[in-house]
């Protein structure tokens, strides 16, 4: 095997770690997006709660 064949693979190797990577990085900005999201539907869900009550006079804040 000549100095090609070894840089050749050693290319695909590289290649390869860079997809995975970037693989990696895909699931990691799914996982964010999907925290981001679950955050902005509590957030939405207490939102309302508070108008509710706000609304029938009477306002629950529990810590």
């Amino acid at each position: 095997m000549g100095i090609s064949g070894v840089s050749g693979a050693s290319m695909q190797n590289s290649l390869a770690m860079q997809a995975t990577a970037q693989q990696g990085l895909k699931v990691q900005d799914q996982i964010s997006v999907a925290v981001i999201k679950q955050t902005q539907d509590q957030q939405k869900m207490l939102a309302e709660a508070l108008i509710k009550m706000m609304d029938t006079g009477r306002v629950d804040i529990r810590v």
